[in-house]
């Protein structure tokens, strides 16, 4: 889309979550007890391999995208975070069966990208996690997932070798590198290594194309947090919306509003109204793509900035009240972005025939003090970031660090009186896993309250850590 949008981005973005009937638990749940390599002797081959995995592991399908998951002890399944979020509920099928509809989420792990769905009932044989520890490098590994370029849903299976192992210190995980090939749709799938045992969730790809996977024993943690209700907090995508019409304050032309409309079962048109100076006005799929727009959004594509091409919808003409209207198919929400392309702080009230939930709407301003222990937030799909306000004294200079283990972090300081007009952002500095950390110095020019707005690029969602020091 147009608009800036802090939430979060990776090349190929998939921790695939591996299978961990992690035994040991109490609760008929999954848990988190792990067992070492070292006590599979049998090579397998990869016909071998897929063969013991095959019933293990499921597609997911969401009105997104579609991903993979592992199923584990007591009827739970796992898989990545960004497979899901922001949906609460997941189609799940197994190869050769039909679908089960809306299998619910557990809960999720932003910062490991984890989540667990369930429980469902099903004969398939569960997965045993397993430690990685003792794993040689150069060592045989194999992926096991769902691509997503398949008409008739089929489990399939790729090879290569372990490279070497990746760590995310600040956040305590440990990810394995190999060049097995990794698809759209492998997202959620097992790492296995040559006897069988799954080692961890695959997914993540970087530049070169190289998967990394994380670490099985870092899985199971995840998956016990989760269980016990300690995964993260998040906000999913409303089932229903009575609101007809809001308003809002516009703090400058990268500023946006999200609101939300639930999926019908009928086809449907939406006219939307905006009063205000300037407005863009854009719906999009779920998936971020635009269904239709205004002229003022249109000609923000322009200069390079467009990456639909020729796929990009004309713009909406408006009717005679100043209103547009756009269609929306039958089954699939939609996303509504409203902002203002007024270089000013200016209202923006909005009214739409078809009711909407607004799901980033003005921000709540999260006090922040310099040199105070670094905060942890989290940045969901269906927001546009987190904004803090820090009080700083002319001449004063902050070092400023965004951290997520896996996302794409990106801030901008926003000063007294100023608009957000997106020149403000800084969204590289180096440090991460995919050095996408984002660091720099500012300077205040004046004494005031800044607006420190934090999150991620564009996509789904991700825990990070914050840091403000004196320079």
């Amino acid at each position: 889309m147009r608009y800036p949008r802090f939430s979060s981005v990776l090349l190929s973005l998939g921790l695939v979550a591996a299978g961990c009937s992690i035994s040991g638990g109490s609760d008929g749940g999954a848990s988190s007890t792990t067992t070492s390599t070292s006590s599979a002797t049998t090579v397998m081959s990869a016909k071998a391999v897929l063969a013991k995995l095959r019933g293990s592991v499921a597609l997911l399908d969401t009105p997104i995208s579609s991903g993979s998951a592992v199923l584990t002890e007591g009827g739970y399944l796992v898989t990545n975070a960004h497979v899901v979020e922001p949906f609460d509920v997941v189609d799940v099928t197994f190869e050769g069966e039909n679908a089960k509809r809306d299998v619910p989420v557990v809960g999720l792990d932003l910062s490991a990208d984890v989540a667990v769905l369930g429980p469902i009932k099903t004969d398939h044989k569960p997965v045993t996690i397993t430690d990685p520890t003792g794993l040689d490098q150069g060592s045989d590994l194999f992926l096991v997932g769902y691509p997503g370029d398949q008409e008739d849903p089929e489990v399939t299976i790729t090879s290569g070798v372990l490279s070497r192992r990746r760590e995310a210190k600040q956040w305590g995980l440990s990810f394995l590198q190999s060049d097995a090939k990794i698809a759209p749709g492998q997202s959620g799938g097992a790492l296995v290594d040559d006897h069988g045992k799954v080692i961890g969730i695959s997914g993540l790809s970087d530049e070169d194309d190289y998967a990394l996977s994380l670490a099985g024993d870092d899985v199971a943690e995840s998956v016990k947090a989760i269980m016990a209700g300690d995964g993260s907090k998040w906000e999913p995508a409303p089932h229903t919306a009575t609101d007809r019409a809001a308003s809002f304050t516009m703090t400058g032309p990268a500023d946006v509003r999200l609101l939300y409309l639930p999926a019908t079962e009928q086809d449907r048109k939406v006219t939307i109204g905006v009063a205000g100076p300037s407005p863009a006005v854009e719906l999009d799929d779920v998936g971020q793509y635009p269904l239709g727009l205004n002229q003022a959004a249109y000609d923000g594509y322009e200069g390079g900035v467009d990456s639909f091409g020729d796929d990009l919808p004309p713009a909406t003409k408006p009717d005679a009240d100043g209103r547009w209207t756009f269609s929306i198919d039958a089954g699939y929400p939609a996303i509504l972005v409203v902002s203002s392309d007024a270089q000013r702080s200016t209202p923006l009230q909005v009214t739409s025939t078809e009711p909407f939930a607004v799901v980033s709407g003005d921000p709540e301003l999260l006090p922040l003090q310099v040199d105070s222990a670094p905060t942890i937030g989290s940045s969901g799909y269906l927001d546009v970031g987190v904004v803090f306000s820090l009080a700083l004294v002319k001449g004063d200079k902050v070092d400023i660090l965004a951290q997520s283990a896996i996302g794409d972090m990106a801030f901008a300081m926003v000063a007294p009186g100023e608009v957000y007009d997106g020149s403000q952002q800084v969204d590289d500095g180096g440090g991460g896993l995919f050095d996408q950390d984002a660091a720099g110095s500012y300077t205040a020019p004046m004494t005031g309250t800044y607006a420190l707005r934090v999150g991620q690029v564009e996509g789904s969602a991700t825990e990070f850590r914050l840091t403000v020091k004196s320079a």
